[in-house]
């Protein structure tokens, strides 16, 4: 008799990927581990979970049909089953498995459309944060101010694409399928995906404006984030911009953090 880890293994494997019981594993006397009865957990589980990849990337499955999404779902499932007990959070690595998923290259821009859905997501998703009080950075000596670290809020997000992803994003997302893109000259992705007060809102940000706030994300101090911004930055509107939006909760200063 195999131990109950095993049989437990073997069987998730059975039901999430249609396989036969590993050789080895035998089921205890009296345990009925019929092919026939599992494909109906078989089918449940991969109808709910694909039910929850279509509630969370709606722009993905616009784009691609129905009939091509389901496929690339099935194929996530067997390849990546939840780790999580809480399956509404379940889809975090699709974005990957699209940039990996041979059928699925035909749409290039697809894995950025999906990480643009699993920002938003995480956004919506992300605990409420209050925002820094700016009286507390006014007390900061002005010497001090380029060694500012922040605290990036997670109901802030950042996406870049090198291709037009938040155009096709939008165009799915209001409807819009029948819009024509010149691809071509759509040009490049820079996200500020954030929640507001009246839901998420998405807006595109300049390549300055991109770099500033990745670089502040990324941990990088005030000074070490105006510079990677360029010359002729203007760091008071854009800190002023950044503290506004609410993408900053915290801060210290570098070289006095444990």
């Amino acid at each position: 008799m195999s131990a109950l880890p095993d049989l437990q293994a073997a069987l998730a494997a059975q039901i999430r990927l249609g396989i036969a019981t590993p050789e080895g594993v035998v089921p205890p006397a009296g345990l009925l581990v019929v092919p026939q009865r599992l494909l109906i957990h078989q089918r449940h589980v991969r109808t709910s979970l694909t039910a929850v990849l279509r509630s969370r990337f709606p722009a993905v499955v616009k784009l691609v049909g129905d009939g091509f999404f389901a496929f690339a779902a099935a194929q996530f499932i067997a390849a990546s089953p939840p780790a999580d007990p809480r399956v509404a959070r379940y889809g975090d690595a699709l974005p990957d498995f699209l940039a990996r998923f041979g059928p699925a290259h035909a749409y290039p821009w697809l894995p950025d459309v999906a990480r643009i859905e699993n920002a938003a997501f995480a956004v919506a998703d992300a605990p409420l944060q209050d925002p820094i009080d700016p009286a507390r950075l006014a007390a900061i000596p002005t010497e001090q101010a380029a060694d500012l670290v922040f605290l990036w809020n997670p109901a802030a997000q950042l996406v870049s694409s090198n291709l037009p992803a938040a155009v096709l994003w939008r165009v799915a997302r209001e409807g819009r399928l029948d819009t024509q893109i010149d691809m071509a000259n759509a040009g490049p992705t820079r996200l500020l995906i954030r929640r507001a007060a009246d839901g998420v809102e998405a807006r595109d940000l300049s390549p300055v404006e991109f770099a500033f706030r990745a670089a502040l994300a990324g941990g990088s101090s005030l000074g070490v984030a105006a510079e990677s911004a360029g010359d002729g930055f203007d760091l008071a509107a854009n800190l002023a911009t950044v503290l506004a939006e609410g993408c900053v909760t915290d801060f210290t200063l570098e070289g006095t953090r444990s």
